[in-house]
């Protein structure tokens, strides 16, 4: 394989290890050998999430301007929104929550009927305790936690993550662990009706 890199001798890295600031990548899509890679998988988030999200904050600022919100509630408003989303990323809620409705439509054999789903009133079939459903509540909380503690972003690292190099599996331990806590919780609560 050819290079086009003209000056090869010269590192990317300085003498520790670190990326020099203000070097410009020289070498195209050549191979980077190995002595000179600095940089790891997590330190790409950014570069991934920013462009497909940046233009979010453009399109619903807009929006709000336009239901005849001030510049300044516009902005409070989208702050409040973004400050809100540091929970879910932070606990990765999305995953327990998935494999508990997945959990729960397994368990149920797919037998949902469709307006007792959506009652919320006292007495419906899914009301349970006061609107909440404790086996699903507790399962969404231990997958979080555990989610928690797998993670691996630029801002915090869970100790399981750091004890096993760096490695990030926030979302399946989570999801693992809010399916089965869910299908104990309502085997034991026995919430949902065995046919």
């Amino acid at each position: 394989m050819t290079t086009t890199n003209p000056n090869s001798s010269a590192s990317p890295l300085d003498e520790h290890g670190s990326e020099r600031t203000g070097h410009v990548e020289t070498r195209g899509i050549d191979l980077v050998p190995a002595d000179e890679r600095g940089g790891r998988p997590r330190r790409l988030f950014a570069v991934w999430a920013a462009p497909n999200v940046s233009y979010l904050s453009f399109v619903v600022g807009a929006t709000l301007i336009l239901m005849d919100l001030t510049l300044p509630q516009a902005l409070g408003v989208i702050l409040a929104g973004n400050l809100l989303w540091i929970c879910t990323g932070v606990i990765a809620a999305s995953g327990p929550a998935m494999a508990v409705a997945v959990t729960d439509l397994v368990l149920r054999g797919n037998r949902y009927n469709g307006r007792d789903l959506l009652e919320q009133r006292r007495g419906c079939p899914f009301w349970y305790h006061g609107g909440v459903h404790r086996a699903g509540f507790l399962a969404i909380v231990v997958g979080g936690l555990t989610s928690a503690l797998w993670v691996n972003t630029s801002f915090w690292v869970g100790p399981i993550a750091k004890a096993l190099d760096d490695i990030d599996m926030a979302i399946p331990s989570g999801m693992i662990a809010a399916a089965a806590v869910y299908w104990a919780m309502t085997r034991a609560l026995r919430s949902i009706p065995r046919d």
